[in-house]
Order: C-alpha cells, then structure tokens, then sequence
C-alpha cells in the first residue's frame, strides 16, 4: 500500500525571502534571507593569463583570449585553487581612461566650443550694425 503517514522536519527558522546579495573577499557570493539566514549560492572565478597583455579588447569592459595572451589557467597547488587575489565588493575599480587623451580632446572640444562662440557674439554685432544704419 501507499504510506499515508507524512512525516515532516521543522528548524525552528522562519521562511526567509530573499534581499541582496554580497561577494566576499574569496569570491564567494552569499545571499542573504528576511530570515537572517544567509547562504554561499555560488563562487567567481578568476583566470590567469601568461601575457594578459595579449588580450584583446572587445568592448564594455570585455576581453577575450588570443594566441599572444595564452589559454585562461587557475594557479593551482595540490590539485586546490589557490586565489591569488581578493575581490572587494562594494569599491569602484580604479579608471582605465587615458587621461593624455581625454585632455587632448578636452582641450580641442574647448577651442571648437570658442569658435562657436565668437561666431555668435560676431554675428550678433553684425545684426546690430545693421539696425543701427536703418535708424
């Protein structure tokens, strides 16, 4: 026959909803519940390259292997990871803007923005010369 007793387990913990989430210094991202519970849902993963300089560019951030970066490779030791860095969640990563460049285009983006100006102010006084010779 069909077993008709249940026969269930309680912990004492309410049902917790999930609210955020935070990445701890090893990569571990924990969640954390209504309930104050909190649970490690999964792990980022860090990869090194032999010439990370060889990596190329693919935009919003993104890069991809080549031939001159190497294959990705975890450090590893014993056949275990070792993290050889510590993420730190929270922190704004430091700009990767080249600063010489930016100015440089500041400082031709100020000059047109002069130009457009005196042209302005020019063009004003001529429209006023000529209302002044009508009077």
């Amino acid at each position: 026959g069909v077993e008709k007793n249940v026969v269930t387990q309680q912990d004492g913990v309410a049902e917790g909803f999930f609210e955020q989430y935070n990445i701890s210094d090893d990569g571990s991202i924990v969640a954390q519940f209504s309930n104050g519970k909190n649970a490690i849902v999964g792990k980022l993963a860090l990869y090194n390259f032999i010439n990370e300089q060889g990596l190329v560019a693919m935009g919003d951030n993104i890069f991809a292997a080549t031939a001159n970066s190497g294959d990705a490779s975890f450090i590893m030791k014993d056949g275990q990871v070792i993290n050889t860095a510590k993420f730190k969640g929270g922190f704004l990563e430091q700009s990767n803007v080249d600063l010489s460049a930016e100015l440089s285009n500041l400082i031709v983006t100020q000059k047109a923005f002069d130009a457009s100006s005196k042209s302005i102010t020019t063009s004003d006084q001529m429209i006023q010369k000529a209302i002044n010779m009508k009077r």
